[in-house]
């Protein structure tokens, strides 16, 4: 078969089926523009952390300690010291 042959095919092929062929098209549409929101929406959340974090000064950080078991965590634990 020459490459004419494979192409004349093709196009009735997807003439013959044109509704599977447009909801094909689709899926691969919305596959891809889900991707590239996705990608987009984390790096713009990952941007806006990164500069949240920037713009704090560094006594302004507060860390929280969640476990499934209570612990106690006593004043000398939160004691901050510089370091040397």
């Amino acid at each position: 078969m020459s490459i004419w042959e494979n192409i004349k095919i093709a196009v009735f092929s997807i003439r013959t089926n044109m509704m599977r062929s447009i909801l094909t098209m689709l899926g691969i549409i919305i596959g891809v523009a889900s991707v590239i929101a996705i990608i987009t929406v984390g790096n713009g959340g990952k941007d806006f952390v990164v500069d949240l974090m920037s713009d704090m000064s560094s006594g302004a950080v507060s860390i929280q300690v969640s476990t499934v078991m209570p612990i106690s965590v006593t004043p000398k634990d939160a004691e901050y010291t510089t370091p040397p």
